[in-house]
């Protein structure tokens, strides 16, 4: 019989999951379900399961924040989650399981039976790190940077910046919604900011958030269609390090 918690701190999602769960499958048992991480952490230490659904956010704190109170994580995970970008990119690079809310009957089958194909892995403590570090370095798009304008200092989110564009010795910089700014800065200022955050320069005069890349045409160079419809052209010898970089955002 497979153990199994329930991780969620929406009561009915967990009633959900839970109903599907036993309807489903006959060999697992729901030993106890939790609605914060701290009840999580207690319910897994009295009870060892061999698989947990864990919800990714939750109002005091999320997935990883109970991931890091264990020094060794010898139980397997099956998240839970409404679409959060960075959580399911870092969940794609570590190759682990996840589950969409409101839950498909379908897609809960497939992550079980993996479970059940893989619960043996000896490398799932190495893809647990591998989620943690992926997870950091995407969630910080949401940091906030200053960038000195015409007329003073504006403050932005990084997630909301589609791509720069230079201008001599200034910038242009396209943000979510139509809205743009001009720096007073080279396109080279803005790489040295950007690059850690999933930035790149595929271009002498562009710098694109590979977040907001929709699509990747061939032609003679290649172009890239940014979210907002935006065609940027690619260098020849910038292309093969951007199909690199942006297949590993989207394994």
């Amino acid at each position: 019989m497979i153990k199994a918690i329930i991780i969620d701190d929406e009561i009915m999602a967990i009633k959900s999951l839970k109903l599907r769960i036993e309807r489903l499958f006959d060999d697992i048992n729901i030993v106890a379900t939790a609605q914060s991480i701290i009840k999580g952490k207690a319910a897994i230490d009295k009870f060892k399961p061999d698989l947990v659904f864990l919800d990714i956010e939750m109002p005091k704190g999320n997935a990883f924040s109970l991931l890091e109170k264990f020094q060794s994580i010898d139980f397997k995970i099956i998240f839970v989650t409404a679409h959060n970008e960075y959580a399911l990119q870092a969940i794609k690079i570590s190759a682990l399981d996840y589950i969409l809310k409101p839950i498909d009957e379908d897609e809960l089958l497939e992550a079980i039976n993996k479970f059940r194909k893989n619960h043996k892995n000896e490398l799932y403590p190495q893809k647990i790190k591998v989620l943690t570090e992926a997870y950091q370095k995407y969630n910080s798009q949401s940091i906030r940077i200053s960038l000195p304008t015409m007329g003073g200092i504006e403050y932005a989110l990084v997630n909301e910046i589609i791509y720069c564009e230079a201008d001599n010795n200034y910038s242009t910089i396209h943000f979510e919604g139509q809205r743009s700014i001009v720096i007073s800065k080279t396109l080279k200022f803005l790489e040295d900011i950007l690059e850690e955050f999933y930035f790149m320069r595929v271009h002498q005069s562009f710098l694109i958030n590979l977040f907001k890349v929709v699509r990747y045409e061939k032609s003679m160079r290649g172009r890239i269609i940014m979210n907002d419809g935006t065609t940027i052209n690619i260098s020849k010898n910038k292309k093969e390090e951007f199909l690199k970089r942006i297949s590993k955002l989207n394994p």
